[in-house]
């Protein structure tokens, strides 16, 4: 399989998520909990998720 090309704006995109901060930081149980009580809410098996991908690994929070 053929690795599809960066983005042209994928050095701006890497900076942008390195500068949230958010990278690496441990979970946080209250943001746990509300995902659980909308995933109970909504009936799904998870509230909603936001990723973001930097060039050395995989990194989600789900929200």
């Amino acid at each position: 399989m053929i690795a599809a090309p960066p983005p042209p704006d994928e050095t701006e995109r890497l900076i942008a998520l390195h500068d949230t901060a958010l990278l690496d930081t441990p979970a946080e149980p209250p943001f746990d909990d509300l995902t659980r009580l909308a995933s109970q809410i909504c009936g799904t098996p998870m509230a909603a998720a936001m990723g973001g991908v930097p060039a050395s690994n995989l990194f989600g929070i789900v929200l």
